[in-house]
């Protein structure tokens, strides 16, 4: 494993809206519970609102991941509704992001992609942390038993979990 597998790099992103360039961290298994919680519990819905591109859901997505939070904080602002009546209403942090990339397709594609490779950016840790318990699994059963086509039990726990989770 190098070194760019243990510490991957933040994906970034710039909006001309802010003039500045905003990080995502590496989603951790926290997140991703979250981000399938969104999804009505299903781990599917979480895959669609990537391949369908469903920013309702996608917003919140990049917010949770977003490092400089503080830029896009909720607000309450005041509108005019179709009745002519003055209104309040709470601004949410992923509204007021999505409004800060709305209508340019170039920065919604770089944010779009930040997101995507923040979401797999640590998944090669995690197969290369379950190839390596595997084998120093396999290798510790094979010098007490023998054995050399025995299935781990430390493996096996890691795929169960990781199939509970994702």
């Amino acid at each position: 494993m190098n070194l760019e597998q243990l510490f991957p790099e933040m994906p970034t992103f710039s909006l001309s809206s802010t003039g500045k360039t905003y990080h995502l961290r590496i989603m951790t298994l926290a997140d991703r519970a979250r981000f399938i919680e969104w999804s009505n519990g299903k781990e599917a819905g979480f895959g669609d609102a990537l391949r369908e591109v469903n920013w309702s859901l996608l917003k919140r997505y990049i917010y949770r991941l977003l490092v400089e939070k503080e830029d896009f904080p909720a607000t309450t602002e005041s509108f005019i509704d179709d009745d002519g009546v003055t209104r309040n209403s709470v601004v949410s942090g992923p509204d007021k992001l999505l409004a800060a990339i709305a209508g340019n397709s170039k920065e919604s594609t770089e944010v779009f992609i930040a997101l995507a490779t923040a979401l797999t950016r640590g998944e090669p840790v995690a197969e290369s942390a379950l190839t390596e318990a595997t084998d120093t699994e396999k290798k510790k059963q094979k010098k007490s038993t023998g054995a050399t086509s025995a299935t781990s039990s430390v493996a096996n726990t890691v795929i169960h979990q990781q199939s509970l989770v994702g």
